[in-house]
């Protein structure tokens, strides 16, 4: 399953972070959530703004890569989404 996190590169790390303990969060991950919550709802106009001239300069690469690692026989996948040279969506996945 890939990441939908979209253009919101400001909360990968955060987002990721979190749910690490969702099996077990404590009183200070439920703090965090929440303030994460609350910079989320401050920030909803962020993001990047696409219009239909811009498109032109949308590239995407993907690769895969099928049983390829010799240890475990799993294979590897990932995308690469630019505008403007700009990396606005990636992910890799075993």
């Amino acid at each position: 399953m890939w990441p939908s996190l979209g253009s919101r590169f400001d909360i990968a790390y955060a987002a990721g972070f979190l749910a690490r303990f969702n099996l077990a969060p404590t009183t200070a991950h439920h703090s965090a959530q929440m303030r994460l919550l609350r910079y989320l709802g401050g920030t909803v106009g962020y993001g990047i703004h696409y219009s239909a001239s811009c498109l032109e300069d949308l590239v995407a690469f993907v690769d895969a890569d099928w049983g390829g690692d010799e240890r475990d026989r799993k294979s590897t996948t990932g995308f690469v989404v630019k505008l403007y040279r700009s990396i606005v969506s990636a992910a890799s996945v075993k």
